[in-house]
């Protein structure tokens, strides 16, 4: 996989995720965290409808630890202030459809790919 310098941020060098283009560096950090612990993973999964409906939602990783969990990538700027009603009601959404809890995990814990591995390791308990 050949790094790309991230657009958003020039600099940072990221790979591909699953085929698609990575949202935020945090993204990228987790995947390769996960990868790093050879967990299988679904990224970007539409949740009922996606954006194509309204209501609808886009996961950013489902990971099979083996049960599906459901894992959003939460970032200060999108998801704090009035937003964060809208992430009450996508977390609620999340552990209605999977049946389980979902495990948040925020920019502040994702700010390199060591951090990530580590954040990974205490989230997942592996």
């Amino acid at each position: 996989m050949l790094p790309v310098t991230f657009e958003k941020e020039p600099g940072v060098e990221v790979g591909l995720i699953n085929g698609m283009t990575p949202g935020s560096k945090e993204e990228w950090y987790f995947a390769v965290a996960l990868w790093s612990f050879k967990l299988e993973f679904y990224y970007q999964v539409p949740i009922r409808g996606g954006r194509r409906l309204a209501g609808g939602r886009i996961l950013d990783f489902l990971v099979f630890t083996p049960f599906p969990t459901p894992e959003p990538v939460m970032g200060s700027y999108w998801h704090s202030g009035k937003k964060a009603d809208d992430d009450r009601l996508m977390l609620a959404l999340l552990r209605d459809y999977y049946g389980v809890e979902p495990v948040p995990l925020w920019e502040h814990e994702l700010t390199s790919v060591k951090q990530a591995i580590e954040t990974t390791r205490e989230k997942l308990h592996l």
